[in-house]
């Protein structure tokens, strides 16, 4: 079976070291605004052996130094998923792991990732998440991956109607972030921010630790 769509090499996980990320099929939820709906629902087209090959030929001319640090990481689709997760853990143990997950399935080991994004999505009608429930998922996941040296929550800017959920959300995060551990980045796209800025001037509070996009 092929579980990996696709790869590409990035520079952003590790802060400036590069890594390939690898990208899975498959996810356990379907959010209407999902960007990689091609990637969750379509076939696979490598095989982890496949990506392995590819990898260590892209890096074989490199200096000994790029390769030693060079990453992996693994993003989707949502790849803790995949039934080849803990196979391809284990594959590409001796480099530097890196994971883009929703945080609904954690592994049943100590975390072997030294670079986290937890994609969080706004919670309502649009995404099926009830946002008690879902914070609950995210404060187990943030425990979970506390020991990662990058570690990085996103909110997903998707488009909504009616009440904005996404506001709410990045507002219920600016809570609840803290309470749980407070090193780790919080990023908003820039209209989101904006907004969440009013909304916190408007209650009289103040919105922290955002990164523009």
């Amino acid at each position: 079976m092929k579980p990996i769509y696709d790869y590409v090499l990035n520079m952003s996980d590790f802060k400036g070291r590069a890594a390939f990320t690898l990208f899975f099929t498959g996810c356990n939820l379907r959010c209407s605004f999902c960007c990689n709906k091609q990637i969750v629902e379509g076939p696979g087209r490598y095989t982890l052996d496949e990506m392995k090959t590819h990898i260590d030929s892209a890096l074989y001319f490199e200096r000994k130094d790029f390769l030693e640090r060079t990453g992996v990481v693994f993003s989707g689709g949502e790849p803790t998923l995949s039934t080849y997760f803990n196979e391809a853990v284990n594959m590409f143990k001796d480099r530097p792991l890196g994971i883009h997950t929703n945080g609904l399935i954690l592994p049943k080991y100590e975390n072997p990732f030294e670079a986290v994004v937890l994609s969080i999505k706004p919670t309502g009608q649009r995404s099926g998440l009830h946002n008690g429930w879902y914070l609950e998922q995210i404060s187990r996941a943030m425990k979970y991956y506390r020991g990662a040296k990058h570690k990085m929550i996103r909110l997903v800017d998707a488009p909504v109607e009616g009440p904005v959920d996404a506001i709410d959300m990045a507002l219920s995060l600016f809570e609840f972030v803290p309470t749980v551990c407070d090193d780790w980045e919080v990023y908003l796209t820039k209209d989101i921010r904006d907004e969440a800025e009013k909304e916190m001037r408007w209650k009289g509070g103040e919105v922290c630790d955002q990164r523009e996009g």
